[in-house]
């Protein structure tokens, strides 16, 4: 009998996979790695450490082509230091974007 209980409003899938992410007003575009995403957010492991707050263009693209590209805009909620990966971002997603909204050079 499983008597796990998930608190959580949104369950959270577990993702390993690369994510490349722009804090809004920088021209620079960073990597990452996506840890878990859910419906109404996600977390990313980078080398430093991003304020609260930021708002962030991400993109996720999956290793399989049968999935499509994820990319929203998200704001910076957590970031915590981890001691094998980093910081942990935790975001939440403000909008999925669109594919007419990216771009070629998105993020």
């Amino acid at each position: 009998m499983n008597d796990f209980s998930e608190k959580r409003s949104f369950y959270r899938m577990a993702v390993n996979g690369p994510v490349k992410f722009r804090i809004n007003g920088d021209s620079q575009v960073s990597k990452g790695s996506v840890m878990n995403l859910s419906s109404t957010g996600l977390l990313i492991a980078f080398e430093k450490a991003i304020p609260i707050d930021a708002r962030m263009f991400v993109e996720i693209t999956p290793t399989q082509s049968i999935t499509p590209p994820l990319a929203a805009e998200v704001s910076v909620l957590r970031s915590d230091q981890d001691k094998q990966k980093g910081f942990l971002i935790a975001c939440r997603i403000e909008k999925i974007l669109s594919e007419d909204e990216t771009g070629p050079d998105y993020p």
